[in-house]
């Protein structure tokens, strides 16, 4: 069998060796000096990932786990207040209670639909925390105006709060960890905590309004999500910083303090 040789590639490719269906290379260096030949980059290997360095990096980085705590409040205030004021509507407007449940439901995500394309762009121009901050804001004044009133037109235009709220931490929080482990592979992982973090504050949200609700009413109980909001919005307003510098570029000194 004669070999074949291609002519300014099998030189630095090594000796090639007749094979069925296949050509041997022993040459790695001589492979990657044809490839450049051929003008093709030779692909770069990829760092390994380490799952229990990443945890440990997660876990010692201020802002997220500041972001995490906020968000956490934000939840536990905020996942117990519409299914307390459908009992209200539905105590208080047997005939019209479908309607108005849904438009409670309703007029929060057309909010979001209208404001979410602003708030990104505004994001990226003038940094996150402005907007978190309204979103924050938002919540403890709705559960305030929500405990004081007991119309039910009322209570379905105060929900425009909960579509400013929804609009600035649905699609800023994500923004944020991006911001903070930018660079670093732990995206989808600090994500999670995040989710997490959100979870668990929405579980505990719903048992405790209820039992509040239960044994003291339901102004009593959407007056104490209120205060968990109020928490939450300090907490935001003096420990968190703002994840992105006005030319874009994430504030990573900041992170890890």
């Amino acid at each position: 069998m004669v070999e074949k040789r291609i002519p300014g590639i099998a030189e630095d490719r090594g000796e090639l060796r007749p094979g069925i269906g296949r050509t041997h290379i022993d040459d790695a260096d001589g492979l990657d000096a044809g490839s450049r030949r051929l003008g093709i980059e030779p692909e770069e290997p990829r760092p390994e990932y380490h799952f229990a360095e990443a945890l440990k990096e997660l876990a010692t980085n201020r802002t997220l786990l500041i972001l995490a705590a906020t968000v956490c409040l934000f939840h536990l205030s905020n996942a117990a207040i519409l299914p307390l004021v459908a009992n209200v509507i539905t105590l208080r407007s047997a005939d019209n209670a479908t309607e108005l449940v849904a438009l409670f439901i309703i007029v929060p995500q057309l909010v979001v639909a209208f404001v979410s394309p602003w708030v990104g762009r505004y994001a990226d121009q003038r940094g996150r925390r402005p907007l978190l901050l309204v979103g924050f804001g938002a919540l403890p004044v709705r559960a305030a105006l929500l405990a004081s009133s007991s119309d039910p037109t009322i209570l379905v235009a105060i929900q425009v709060l909960d579509g400013l709220s929804a609009a600035a931490l649905g699609v800023l929080v994500s923004g944020c960890v991006a911001d903070i482990t930018r660079h670093t592979g732990n995206f989808n992982l600090a994500l999670g905590f995040v989710g997490i973090a959100m979870g668990i504050g929405g579980t505990i949200s719903t048992a405790a309004a209820g039992i509040i609700a239960d044994r003291f009413g339901t102004a009593t109980s959407l007056l104490t999500l209120a205060c968990i909001g109020l928490l939450a919005f300090v907490t935001f307003a003096f420990a968190m910083p703002e994840t992105r510098n006005p030319n874009g570029a994430p504030q990573l000194d900041q992170t890890k303090q």
